[in-house]
């Protein structure tokens, strides 16, 4: 029989991702106070978007949601004709908003990071 102890033990040790991911960002934020912790996910229900090669970002805290929607751009590799659209708690962010200010609305209290999940359309329809 498993004791509280030992689930503790399990939690810490990497069974519960969140504890190890929230001292990491206790971490960087200790090291680094001028930079946020952002995590990138692509859409799960959007099959036409490419995956990042990677997914943890320490950002500027003076950055915008704009030039940090510039910089996954660049990292996907994406043509000009699709559009990218940056998503946090399930709502568009506006391109001109801080990403400090986002993080301290809408971070993570379990892992500490920014959650923001990426998705791609094709804005100019179909080519022929």
């Amino acid at each position: 029989m498993k004791t509280a102890e030992h689930i503790m033990n399990y939690n810490i040790l990497g069974g519960g991702g969140h504890i190890k991911s929230r001292t990491e960002a206790d971490r960087i934020m200790n090291k680094y106070p001028d930079r946020i912790p952002v995590m990138v996910t692509r859409n799960k229900y959007s099959g036409n978007t490419p995956e990042i090669d990677r997914h943890k970002y320490l950002v500027p805290a003076d950055l915008s949601m704009g030039q940090l929607m510039f910089v996954i751009r660049k990292r996907l590799n994406l043509k000009p004709e699709k559009g990218l659209f940056l998503f946090v708690d399930g709502s568009v962010v506006c391109n001109s908003e801080m990403v400090s200010i986002v993080y301290y609305r809408s971070h993570d209290p379990e892992d500490g990071f920014l959650h923001v999940v990426y998705s791609c359309e094709n804005v100019f329809g179909t080519t022929f």
